[in-house]
């Protein structure tokens, strides 16, 4: 952990990224790679200091618990302090999208996209469908206040 806090902040970026390429890369063993190797390192050894964090790591944690498979809700939970608004989520909402991962946790999918979206000028056309996989797979979160929140975003988009 200590030569991580010595890190430049594009150090700490480039090794959010390169976690994010690993498990990518795992492609049929994700979930036993981000058990056995990511897990024990982000609790181990990267900083705790949310101070760090940047836009550009937070998009490489999301990739790297989509990526993470059965073990989204874990890989979500662990990073979700580094989480914050993107600038442009069009492509991790694209990636949420393709990952069905909407359908399966609807509640963490709906936590992500609450914590990335804020007040982007542009809706992403896909986080009208990840919404819509949200509520098909859990009607009781329309009653919640980040879906809400969310569609009306959406509404003052169109």
């Amino acid at each position: 952990e200590v030569a991580y806090l010595a890190l430049p902040l594009e150090g700490l970026e480039e090794s959010a990224q390169a976690l994010s390429q690993a498990l990518e890369g795992a492609v049929d063993q994700r979930e036993e790679y981000w058990e056995n190797r990511i897990r024990p390192f982000w609790q181990q050894i990267w900083p705790k200091s949310r101070e760090l964090g940047t836009a550009r790591i937070a998009e490489s944690l999301i990739q790297m618990t989509l990526a993470a498979g059965s073990k989204f809700p874990a890989a979500l939970r662990s990073v979700e302090a580094w989480l914050c608004p993107l600038e442009h989520p069009h492509y991790v909402v694209h990636c949420l999208a393709e990952s069905k991962l909407s359908s399966r946790f609807p509640a963490v999918a709906l936590q992500l996209l609450s914590s990335i979206i804020d007040d982007q000028p542009w809706a992403s056309e896909e986080l009208e469908q990840c919404l819509a996989s949200i509520i098909q797979a859990d009607r009781t979160l329309e009653e919640d206040i980040r879906y809400q929140q969310l569609r009306e975003y959406l509404r003052r988009r169109r």
